[in-house]
């Protein structure tokens, strides 16, 4: 039976579907349903991580060997498929068309569709570009990843009145308060390479006159 909530049955069981709340969650000993509350009209961190942007990077490279390949590809194959004129409705193929109509045929692609993906790697290729300048690429708390992370965390914990305080042991460096516990969490759970340790004490740090409870 379909709900609200898609194929889950409840809120809790569509937030607990998503690892990363789930985890951040169980971490602080509170329902999925508040930490979805506390992200929702946040963007994915997952798309604006350090490995994403080196993705845009990987892909507007490949783009651009590959969108003069596929405009070259059209320029012969218009060659190959010279105009032909029509006697009475009838196409009146030149050799050169006669060999375009077989190869073509045995390829299942044609100009049209050469000329399609041509338009669409040229499309992505600039959609691509677009998304990587205008995340930036230096610094910590500047990253949108982190910066995204910390404050659904600060939301959440305002929701929970928990105390907003970074604290790590001096001697593992593991964390020791509980915003610490749960931005660990989330910097494992959403795979960034950032350090969780310097990144959430310069937030905190940058940001403490706005986290008290």
């Amino acid at each position: 039976m379909t709900s609200d909530w898609g194929v889950c049955e409840s809120e809790e069981s569509f937030y607990s579907d998503i690892p990363e709340y789930r985890k951040i969650a169980e971490t602080l000993g509170c329902k999925a349903t508040d930490v979805g509350r506390a992200f929702d009209g946040l963007d994915s961190p997952s798309e604006y991580s350090r490995k994403q942007l080196l993705e845009y990077d990987r892909l507007v490279q490949i783009l651009k060997v590959a969108c003069p390949a596929a405009e070259a590809l059209e320029s012969a194959l218009q060659k190959l498929d010279p105009i032909s004129s029509d006697v009475d409705g009838v196409p009146q193929f030149e050799p050169n068309n006669l060999n375009y109509v077989m190869i073509t045929e045995e390829a299942k692609i044609g100009l049209n569709e050469i000329r399609s993906l041509t338009s669409a790697l040229k499309r992505h290729r600039e959609n691509f570009a677009a998304q990587k300048s205008r995340l930036p690429r230096n610094g910590r708390t500047g990253e949108p990843a982190p910066a995204i992370i910390h404050e659904g965390l600060k939301r959440l914990f305002k929701r929970l009145n928990l105390e907003i305080k970074f604290g790590h042991d001096p001697v593992d460096h593991e964390p020791n308060t509980k915003f610490s516990r749960a931005a660990k969490t989330a910097f494992l759970a959403y795979d960034l390479k950032t350090d969780w340790r310097r990144s959430t004490e310069e937030w905190c740090s940058k940001h403490k006159s706005t986290l008290k409870n």
